[in-house]
């Protein structure tokens, strides 16, 4: 379905304006009677004749919405009564795509957002782009860094499926002016060379150091570094094998020296690798020693996995090959790492300015 404002010249110098539909494989045109346009002579008779011109886009969009309600018919006036969230968990639950778990936070903002807004029980009729702009700034106030656009991105991903599936008259995201925050903030990370004094670094857990030093020679997440026993480490040929808890996707790293040390003696198939303490507590560990080693970085658990794919890159691996060894689920991210290790290269050059 289209409908296309037309003028056509009228003798008298005025102009009428019609709509040309195109609906249900038939074309017709209706003509706007009320509102022609006149042959300016002041600016009086311009400010006039846009005003009217004003008035016939409201006219063309409610048209449209008229046409669009007698195709859904009976069928459209149930979907809208349809709860927001409750579709939203139907949908996560047949999600199956990698970033899962991004969608999941999504939605969960979406409910946190309402929740505050007293509206847990919105239904698609009464979803507005004003409420859409208000959840925009909810995010842009709950996240940092790409934590707003890439929620908003999958929430709208969401509710375009739900347009398709006619539970909205229209695309609400037409209507929405706001733009949530989406620049990334630049995570620092450590060169080998940094990684090389922090072996000579004293630290207050030996097994924490171990974890980082672990992590820093495979990139892999915290959360999955927890799950690790020795069935998941290939001792003779050297790789660790696992399926990333946050993808699904199964991944193979080989094992290089400094990961092999970290592990010392094989234990039961069953056995975790490390005895580690809460998250929170890591990153003090790994703060304080980084701050006694000197470093003036903002270092932190994940950014031991970022060090990891910036210093692939740096050391000439290819795209392709460190995007498999991170377990990524598209090359958008992995050419994160790309732009780390060019900053790093600014950053050389500009110290010997």
């Amino acid at each position: 379905m289209g409908i296309t404002l037309r003028k056509k010249a009228n003798k008298d110098g005025s102009v009428s304006l019609r709509m040309d539909i195109i609906h249900g494989g038939t074309r017709w045109i209706e003509t706007l009677q009320a509102l022609r346009l006149v042959k300016p002579k002041n600016a009086l008779d311009r400010e006039d004749n846009r005003a009217k011109l004003e008035q016939a886009k409201a006219i063309i969009l409610s048209r449209a919405q008229q046409l669009e309600a007698e195709a859904y018919g009976a069928e459209s006036k149930a979907a809208q009564k349809v709860f927001v969230t409750d579709w939203l968990d139907q949908y996560l639950e047949k999600y199956t795509k990698a970033d899962k778990s991004t969608m999941r936070g999504a939605i969960n903002d979406f409910k946190k957002f309402l929740a505050e807004e007293g509206k847990s029980k919105v239904q698609f009729g009464s979803l507005t782009p004003a409420l859409i702009e208000d959840f925009i700034h909810f995010l842009n106030e709950t996240h940092e860094g790409e934590g707003p656009a890439s929620y908003y991105g999958r929430f709208r991903k969401a509710l375009r499926v739900a347009y398709r599936k006619r539970l909205m008259r229209e695309n609400i995201f037409d209507f929405v002016t706001v733009r949530p925050k989406g620049t990334a903030a630049k995570k620092d990370i450590l060169t080998v060379e940094e990684l090389k004094t922090l072996t000579q670094t004293p630290i207050q857990s030996m097994t924490v150091k171990r974890a980082a030093f672990f992590t820093a020679a495979t990139g892999i997440r915290h959360g999955d570094l927890r799950k690790l026993t020795w069935e998941n480490i290939d001792i003779e040929n050297r790789i660790l094998k696992f399926k990333q808890g946050k993808t699904g996707n199964p991944v193979e790293i080989p094992l290089n020296d400094v990961a092999i040390k970290q592990l010392g003696e094989p234990g039961k198939p069953k056995e975790k690798l490390f005895q580690l303490p809460t998250l929170d507590g890591m990153n003090k560990t790994l703060r304080k020693w980084v701050t006694r080693a000197g470093i003036q970085k903002h270092i932190t658990w994940h950014n031991l996995r970022h060090s990891f794919g910036t210093n692939l890159v740096a050391g000439k691996t290819d795209v392709v090959t460190v995007s498999r060894l991170m377990g990524h689920a598209s090359l958008r991210f992995t050419n994160r790492y790309v732009n780390s290790n060019n900053e790093l290269k600014k950053e050389a050059v500009d110290s010997i300015n």
